[in-house]
């Protein structure tokens, strides 16, 4: 049986937003690229992750508009592997950290 690497089933095309960027303008690009999250980098440094679920339950539901920044909808607590790690190592982060 082989096991399955994350370097085999992820992207190396991820998209990023500066955090002060307002949340309509990661709608957007989540949009545009037909994906469900953006990384929050600044200065080259990851800040977080923010999600579409992070928009609507982050912002929209707490009726923070399209002028929120990201900064205030992302999560910052990011959780990563790399690429050598087999996807067996990522379903057992998940599980462990209910994502």
């Amino acid at each position: 049986m082989t096991t399955t690497m994350l370097r085999d089933v992820m992207t190396d095309q991820v998209a990023s937003v500066r955090s002060d960027a307002l949340i309509a303008d990661a709608a957007r690009l989540m949009r545009d690229r037909d994906i469900g999250d953006v990384l929050v980098v600044d200065d080259d440094r990851l800040r977080g992750i923010v999600t579409d679920r992070d928009l609507v339950v982050r912002c929209l539901a707490d009726s923070a508009g399209p002028h929120a920044t990201v900064g205030q909808a992302c999560s910052p607590d990011v959780m990563s592997l790399g690429p050598d790690s087999s996807v067996d190592d990522a379903v057992q982060m998940m599980r462990e950290h209910a994502l």
